[in-house]
């Protein structure tokens, strides 16, 4: 059965970060960042000032030690997957791969699209492709939302 990205980084983040006071709000950082939870993809000071006014070097410093220091390409095999699907493809309408994510099960109906670039991005996955909208605009992270 697949599971969307976002359980699978949810679940891979619970199990690999260490208990203490902060792992929820660790793991709530790293979901915010990648665009889960919000309609946007947030930049490191929009994510500091959603979870309190932590300012822009500790959101970097949280986001590097519980995710990019714990996560790799190999512990998330369905976002690989993805990955793969999206890599064969060097063009992509915006809501073609909205569809492909939500076809698959990688996804939900309202998941942001931001979010599993983002993971990619992140991970060294899926770096060469192009993304449009319906009039041939390339677009751009500011331009997705």
């Amino acid at each position: 059965m697949t599971v969307t990205l976002e359980e699978e980084l949810l679940t891979h983040l619970d199990s690999a970060i260490p208990e203490g006071e902060t792992k929820t709000r660790n793991i709530d950082v790293v979901a915010f960042f990648n665009g889960f939870g919000s309609s946007t993809w947030p930049t490191l000071e929009e994510t500091g000032q959603h979870f309190g006014g932590i300012t822009r070097e500790r959101t970097r410093q949280i986001i590097a030690a519980n995710y990019r220091d714990r996560v790799g390409a190999e512990d998330l095999p369905e976002l690989r997957a993805c990955a793969e699907r999206i890599s064969a493809f060097g063009i992509w309408f915006a809501s073609d791969l909205a569809k492909l994510l939500v076809d698959e099960g990688w996804a939900d109906e309202d998941a942001n699209i931001l979010g599993v670039l983002n993971m990619m991005q992140g991970l060294g996955l899926c770096t060469e492709y192009g993304l449009y909208d319906g009039r041939i605009t390339s677009l751009t992270r500011s331009k997705l939302d």
